[in-house]
């Protein structure tokens, strides 16, 4: 698995595989809307060239993932295509208008870039996709495996249709992987980015009951999680991305306050974030889903970071 053709190299979980993956002396292909831009931002964020600093073996293209049809060239003699590109789904109202970007920007973006996949003399051998834990719904306290059903909502239908998507890939003997992320910890964005300045004024305590489960991943496990589905041959089909120790919200909530010396948080009631959200607040906040990192696990793989305050403090 030497070539790759990546999407969403500038994203949050994209860029930090893009980096690992250059470091183990892969080539990698990123697609991206704007190739002369990522090309800047990503020298610019670079240090001095290194022994991990491969430039030669990263090329820019430019695609639309909204276009009808992807050009077979652009994953042309790619061993693999790890495909993590998307609309951010952020803290907003689930308006039908999002609801539809979203459900283009996954699901038929998915679709079609696997179609080109099988289209081609030589279909890549592995087919990796995001996904996400959301594709579990609110499931209370009980622990879940890749092989546990679907929950309820548009979240979990969603989650549902983008990994039916991704096995298109798998018409062509290709090997197909589908990430069901849990929330991203990175110190360049995501979450932290938003909770942080809260902490630090106050303002970040339990939502609602604070009982609901998050499963959680640090971004380097999250990128080291996709390697690993590259180098391991038994992996397929769906893998929980998840740190092997979920919090409740409260807990999470009360280690951040600690990291940011301010222990007395404002807690914000379920009703509120409802008439902010609506039905975003159950599927985003106040949902509970204990996922467990069995498959990943299974084959061997060890977080750097297994617990949130570990986690934290390399953050």
């Amino acid at each position: 698995m030497r070539r790759i053709v990546l999407t969403g190299g500038t994203g949050l979980i994209g860029g930090a595989f893009l980096r690992q993956a250059l470091a183990a002396g892969l080539q990698v292909r990123a697609l991206t809307r704007d190739a002369r831009q990522a090309h800047r931002s990503w020298s610019a964020s670079r240090p001095p060239a290194s022994e991990t600093d491969r430039r030669a073996d990263l090329e820019w293209r430019e695609w639309d993932p909204a276009a009808t049809a992807i050009s077979p060239d652009l994953l042309d003699g790619a061993d693999a295509v790890v495909h993590l590109a998307g609309e951010p789904l952020a803290l907003r109202p689930l308006t039908p208008g999002l609801r539809r970007r979203l459900w283009h920007s996954r699901v038929t973006t998915t679709r079609r870039l696997a179609t080109t996949a099988t289209e081609l003399p030589r279909p890549p051998a592995l087919f990796v996709s995001a996904s996400a834990v959301g594709y579990y719904g609110d499931r209370g306290g009980i622990a879940l495996q890749e092989s546990d059903p679907p929950g309820e909502g548009f979240l979990s239908r969603l989650c549902v249709a983008w990994e039916a998507a991704a096995r298109v890939a798998g018409q062509a003997s290709t090997r197909v992987v589908s990430l069901r992320f849990g929330i991203v910890l990175s110190p360049a964005g995501g979450v932290l980015a938003r909770i942080l300045p809260l902490a630090r004024y106050g303002l970040a305590g339990r939502l609602g009951s604070g009982d609901q489960i998050w499963a959680w991943v640090s971004h380097t496990d999250a990128a080291r999680a996709i390697l690993t589905s590259l180098q391991e041959s038994r992996l397929r089909g769906p893998l929980n991305v998840v740190a092997p120790q979920a919090v409740s919200q409260r807990e999470f909530a009360r280690a951040v306050a600690q990291r940011v010396g301010r222990r007395g948080q404002l807690p914000v009631p379920a009703r509120v974030l409802r008439l902010l959200l609506g039905s975003a607040a159950d599927e985003l906040l106040l949902g509970s889903a204990r996922a467990l990192p069995h498959a990943l696990e299974s084959a061997g793989f060890r977080f750097e970071h297994a617990d949130l305050r570990t986690a934290l403090a390399a953050l």
